[in-house]
């Protein structure tokens, strides 16, 4: 289809690297991906569903379900919480999708209850392909789906990258996002002190990381982080002394001994720093103050560094971010107590869940992050 090229960066003008379209017509689209309709799948998604019930003469029902699970829903190529993740990974929350059948399988406790029911879903981009299995209980299909569609058959569905780290609640894996920035070389961030745009998305409390949202993107990818996780850091450390830009070094003065947006100790700069001289070479732990980029480039690579310190499997409910954020504030050494099962502590607790009205927990800056960064218009999310 057509997109207009003043949104698409090409590098230098259309007309001197590509020849002009023949015959083009007007693209007529065949799926909508909030209302994908029986009439578009057709027998086409039926014959590859192969689902025991159409070939019975099933009624063919589809139904859209929006993913609820407030974080990235993992989709499985089997109706269980230990089968492989199919090929497609991972659906964004708050996004719907199209569900052609069902299929019972592992007892799922979610946002609807706890069944045992599992959606099958069809690529939007095939529609004659089935893309993998969610757990019901994380997909809002607006009623009971086993009254909405037909029973599924044997399905085959092509595998992906497997996640040995699962998340919260067995059917909902850890989600890494990488931002790749889609628009021109136009600022990413205008609007006055107070507030700030970002794509299409309003922040009321315009804090230096925002302002600074390309360079989160940046850095994050380099250190193979997911970028809202180091937004949200950031957001969270910034907004921690009660401040406004600038006047940095009131850290110093509160006795916390810390600099740059992401509040850093001299300790944590250098043996991050030692870890990785060529990203840093001769940068010095007082340059943190004033120098953003730097802030933001030693928040991603110690976030890196703390990932990989991590066990391959943890205790409790707490997601890889979450034990992430509790290493950055607490060390590395907490951050492995409590995946070992200790119980975290009130300030682990608060730098993770604290509310509005309480230090700005980690958790309480997410959706905002995810906003700022995968839903603003400006990156595409992966």
């Amino acid at each position: 289809g057509w997109i207009a090229d003043v949104w698409l960066d090409t590098g230098a003008d259309i007309n001197t690297q590509v020849e002009p379209c023949a015959g083009a017509t007007e693209y007529q689209p065949t799926f909508q991906l909030n209302s994908l309709s029986m009439q578009t799948l057709g027998t086409q998604v039926l014959g590859a569903l192969g689902a025991a019930s159409h070939a019975a003469g099933g009624t063919g029902r589809t139904v859209a379900g929006t993913v609820v699970a407030g974080e990235n829903l993992a989709v499985k190529t089997a109706p269980s919480l230990s089968a492989q993740r199919a090929g497609i990974g991972l659906l964004p929350f708050n996004h719907s999708y199209t569900v052609a059948c069902y299929r019972d399988g592992d007892e799922v406790s979610g946002q609807y209850g706890t069944n045992r029911h599992w959606d099958l879903i069809v690529d939007p981009a095939d529609h004659g392909r089935a893309v993998g299995y969610v757990a019901d209980v994380w997909l809002n299909t607006g009623g009971d789906i086993t009254t909405q569609v037909d029973a599924c058959g044997d399905v085959t569905i092509a595998t992906g990258p497997d996640s040995a780290i699962p998340g919260p609640h067995g059917s909902k894996d850890v989600p890494t996002a990488h931002a790749v920035k889609i628009t021109s070389s136009a600022s990413t961030v205008t609007g006055p002190e107070v507030s700030c745009f970002v794509g299409r998305h309003i922040e009321y409390k315009c804090l230096a990381p925002i302002v600074k949202i390309d360079l989160v993107a940046k850095y994050a990818a380099a250190a193979d982080i997911d970028p809202r996780l180091v937004l949200t850091i950031l957001m969270r450390e910034e907004n921690s002394f009660g401040y406004g830009r600038p006047a940095e070094d009131i850290k110093l003065w509160f006795g916390a001994n810390s600099r740059g947006l992401g509040n850093m100790h001299e300790s944590t700069f250098n043996d991050t720093k030692a870890k990785h001289p060529d990203v840093f070479g001769d940068k010095q732990w007082a340059d943190l103050t004033g120098d953003d980029e730097l802030s933001i480039k030693a928040t991603a690579w110690y976030l890196h560094d703390l990932r990989d310190q991590l066990p391959a499997t943890w205790r409790g409910d707490h997601s890889r971010d979450e034990l992430l954020a509790i290493g950055y504030n607490g060390g590395a050494e907490n951050m492995q107590l409590i995946a070992d099962g200790t119980p975290p502590g009130e300030k682990a607790r608060n730098y993770v869940n604290g509310d509005w009205a309480n230090s700005y927990g980690v958790n309480s800056w997410w959706s905002r992050a995810d906003e700022l960064i995968c839903r603003s218009g400006l990156y595409l999310c992966h």
